[in-house]
């Protein structure tokens, strides 16, 4: 059905699509023929582009479609205490979710213009298959020609808090997926990352007795400040280097958590920042990028730049 529809330029003007879904939720479901009859011999004459607008609600789940009775029959929910004077914004708010949902709309598309004081559609982002959801939008009178240009619409005020709600969710969905991807990715690398300094600290110290104590103990403690304890030398003691280990890619740039910043202080000389650069761990006698004392060689040092994401901010 979404392969037809995009064959279409409009599916009819906004009486012409009260008529086709008003007329089938009186019915609840009414064959092709009939339908067509009806809108014949209704008292405007209306002339149904009945393929354009069963294809166009069927995409968005207002209508279902019995292809071998040819029988049209309304969405349950949409007809669900529905009445006439609501059946546009029913219409918009469904199709928004479904464009949004579809990323066929993405929030780039959508922009706020302070001069006319409306909210502003941009018709180059949208692609030219869609040219009948566009003209359907006009047509519903959600979407306002700008002047003369044939590329920006106004939004119509009325529809404004419709668009924002649709905009919210499709935010909030997004957001989420791309902070679940980068979450993924991150803990990935990190885990690469960290397995390689594992063995990397083994191999310096020359696999003696004493690696056998080095752990990675952020698979279990992750708000310990660090993820490795190990040790300075095969004379060491006890566990005197501490290492948080950071991923990075091209150029050296890291995240570095508050609770990371203070452990650093507190262990000064036995803290290790190791960077390792994931694309090369493969190399033969790769080393990551050591740092000893970070709190002294990245804070205080001119070589280095901390650059702030975000703040909290309170009222003292």
């Amino acid at each position: 059905m979404l392969k037809k529809l995009k064959q279409y330029y409009e599916i009819g003007e906004k009486s012409e699509i009260i008529y086709f879904l008003q007329t089938i939720i009186d019915y609840n479901e009414i064959s092709m023929k009939d339908i067509k009859t009806l809108s014949k011999y209704s008292s405007g004459h209306i002339n149904l582009n009945l393929d354009a607008l069963v294809s166009f609600f069927v995409f968005f789940e207002i209508v279902n479609y019995d292809i071998e009775n040819e029988i049209i029959r309304i969405s349950p929910d949409f007809a669900k205490d529905i009445s006439p004077n609501l059946i546009i914004d029913r219409i918009i708010y469904i199709v928004l979710h479904k464009l949004f949902e579809q990323q066929i709309f993405t929030m780039r598309q959508f922009s706020y213009d302070s001069t006319s004081k409306k909210f502003i559609f941009n018709n180059e982002h949208l692609g030219l298959e869609w040219a009948v959801i566009r003209n359907t939008l006009i047509s519903l009178e959600f979407l306002i020609l700008k002047d003369d240009s044939r590329t920006i619409f106004e939004v119509s005020s009325k529809y404004e808090s419709i668009l924002g709600d649709n905009v919210k969710k499709y935010k909030k969905k997004v957001t989420l997926e791309q902070l679940k991807a980068s979450l993924i990715r991150n803990e990935v690398a990190g885990e690469i990352a960290e397995k390689f300094v594992l063995s990397f600290e083994i191999k310096r110290l020359l696999h003696s007795e004493i690696t056998k104590n080095i752990k990675q103990i952020s698979i279990i403690d992750v708000s310990a400040g660090y993820d490795i304890v190990s040790f300075n030398s095969n004379q060491s003691v006890n566990y005197d280097r501490f290492i948080e280990v950071k991923a990075i890619s091209k150029g050296i740039s890291f995240y570095w958590s508050k609770n990371e910043i203070e452990i650093a202080k507190n262990k000064g000389g036995q803290y290790y920042l190791y960077l390792v650069e994931i694309n090369k761990i493969h190399n033969e006698g790769y080393s990551p990028i050591i740092i000893v004392d970070p709190d002294i060689n990245i804070i205080d040092s001119d070589e280095w730049l901390l650059e702030a994401q975000s703040f909290q901010v309170f009222h003292v």
